[in-house]
């Protein structure tokens, strides 16, 4: 499994809910944050979208998408600036379709995707607060088809409409992390998140034997190797690309694996410490308790509990 695919499958992305806005003349919708990501998309018409932690706000052409990451408050306007309603006033009542202001010039599909919250992390540090895909900026016409889909199943009931939303959702989701990519790598080294490595041969050849190999305790020597590079450059670039070292990464990542398996089965602390390359559960509970917090019998525990809300609420 690549990189990214193993990320999003620990991320594990739960589900969609997709809602259609019809809206003409003047109008502006206030939209709450949602603890992962928000995405819409331009059907028909144009409008403004505002984020609070973006300086400018974006406008938004005709087969245009958007993605709002993090549980940021924004708007979604004919023209910034407008008095919005709450977006609770335009659905009510569990409604998938929604009016605000005069007329009908502009329509937009748009949902929420929720993350495992033990993982979520993982893929919401790798996005910025907002993605913007542009339609002009799709030579290959890949997102127009996935729009003109989830154009037509948000236009009519359809067997099986539930699930296909669910999974056109996540396809939105990963033009969004591929943009993302695509302008991390040609922008400032400082501005890169993690996943954006992919996109570096060397990085990407190492991140993926990590990946393939959680378990395997790879040593620097090793994986600058596999990047055709020296010890100390690999080192330099690795941690210049991901925003740590490759050791620091790697336990992070076995981490992760932990949790979800922790979270989603009943077995025993022992048995996940010796899938993960640990040669004792000590070993194990304390690499756990310092990079989570807590030892993983006790996370365990609280998340049962009720601590965490698998939904992301």
């Amino acid at each position: 499994m690549d990189p990214l695919s193993h990320v999003l499958a620990l991320s594990n992305i739960e589900g969609a809910v997709c809602a259609e806005l019809r809206a003409g003349g003047e109008w502006a919708i206030a939209f709450r944050g949602q603890m992962h990501v928000k995405f819409g998309v331009v059907i028909s018409g144009a409008c403004w979208l505002t984020v609070e932690t973006v300086k400018a706000p974006l406008h938004l052409r005709q087969g245009d998408c958007y993605l709002v990451v993090g549980g940021q408050d924004y708007q979604l306007a004919s023209t910034p600036g407008i008095t919005a309603v709450r977006s609770e006033e335009i659905w009510t009542s569990g409604d998938d379709l929604g009016y605000c202001g005069n007329g009908h010039d502009t329509t937009l599909v748009g949902g929420r995707l929720h993350f495992d919250r033990a993982n979520g992390e993982l893929l919401l540090n790798a996005l910025p607060s907002v993605v913007h895909l542009a339609a002009d900026a799709d030579p290959t016409g890949v997102l127009r088809a996935t729009i003109q889909l989830l154009t037509y199943e948000t236009a009519a009931p359809r067997p099986g409409q539930t699930l296909m939303l669910d999974h056109l959702a996540r396809i939105i989701l990963l033009h969004g992390l591929r943009a993302h990519l695509t302008a991390s790598a040609v922008g400032p080294p400082g501005e890169r998140a993690h996943v954006a490595a992919l996109l570096d041969p060397g990085v990407d050849a190492a991140l993926t034997m990590m990946h393939d190999d959680v378990a395997r305790t790879w040593s620097v020597d090793e994986l600058a190797r596999t990047a055709r590079m020296s010890r100390s450059g690999f080192a330099e670039k690795f941690k210049a690309v991901v925003g740590e070292s490759p050791g620091r990464y790697l336990l992070s990542l076995r981490m992760h694996t932990a949790k979800q398996i922790l979270l989603k089965s009943d077995r025993t602390v022992s048995s996940v410490a010796a899938e993960l390359g640990y040669s004792s559960e000590a070993a194990f509970s304390t690499a756990f308790k310092r990079v989570m917090g807590a030892p993983p019998r006790d996370y365990r525990t609280s998340r049962a509990a009720g601590d965490i809300d698998p939904a992301g609420h």
